[in-house]
């Protein structure tokens, strides 16, 4: 289950609704903490509200709650928008998850195989940088 801006499924209080009323030890939450930024919420709290359930998590930023978009790719990096990723991430700990980060991208499909790469290798350096300071 994925919160998503303008689905039936948008903020913490559908997806807890959902996931009350689905009812299955075997639904889990793809937590996108830009999406939940545009709805707009706090994103550490969200994080904490789904805790447990929360069975992986994509990371990119944006450059506002009010674009209709995440923006271009290097928009998304992590670190280059609004997005409290620090506060995610501390977030996340607290709640206990230990499952996959990834970097989700809308965008770049048209980019040379160079400009992706750039654009992956800087979300990595930043999350990497982010983790180590909050171990």
């Amino acid at each position: 289950l994925k919160p998503h801006v303008g689905a039936a499924v948008h903020d913490t209080a559908s997806a807890t609704r959902a996931h009350r009323e689905i009812g299955s030890t075997h639904l889990g939450l793809n937590f996108d903490p830009s999406h939940l930024h545009r709805v707009p919420e706090d994103v550490a709290t969200a994080a904490t509200v789904f805790g447990g359930r929360i069975v992986h998590s994509h990371f990119r930023d944006c450059p506002s709650r009010v674009e209709r978009g995440p923006g271009t790719p290097e928009q998304q990096v992590p670190g280059r928008g609004e997005v409290d990723i620090v506060g995610v991430l501390r977030a996340l700990g607290q709640t206990g998850y230990q499952g996959p980060l990834s970097f989700e991208c809308i965008g770049a499909k048209g980019y040379s195989l160079a400009r992706a790469t750039a654009v992956a290798a800087e979300t990595r350096g930043y999350l990497n940088r982010c983790l180590q300071e909050l171990a």
